[in-house]
């Protein structure tokens, strides 16, 4: 999770996630936007963010696999590509 300039992020599992060093660094574009849109974040980047949390967490209850669809659409793929993440 990023807040502004503020990273949280663990080695850790999470539900339908693997950390790894590229969602450190993809919690670095989240930063980059969180700077870009100022206010607008949360309306523009954290809604459809955390809707996409959750529908990834549904889907691994209802199917027991991660979803692989969770950073192929905004704005996963673009604080990917603002955090230098390689394609996935």
């Amino acid at each position: 999770v990023s807040l502004g300039w503020f990273i949280f992020w663990s080695r850790g599992f999470a539900p339908g996630f693997a950390a790894a060093t590229r969602n450190r660094d993809h919690e670095y574009g989240h930063s980059v936007q969180s700077r870009w849109f100022g206010p607008l974040y949360l309306l523009v980047v954290g809604l459809p963010s955390v809707s996409r949390v959750f529908y990834s967490v549904y889907f691994h209850r209802r199917t027991g696999r991660s979803w692989n669809g969770y950073y192929s659409g905004w704005p996963e793929d673009h604080a990917d590509r603002l955090g230098g993440v390689p394609p996935r």
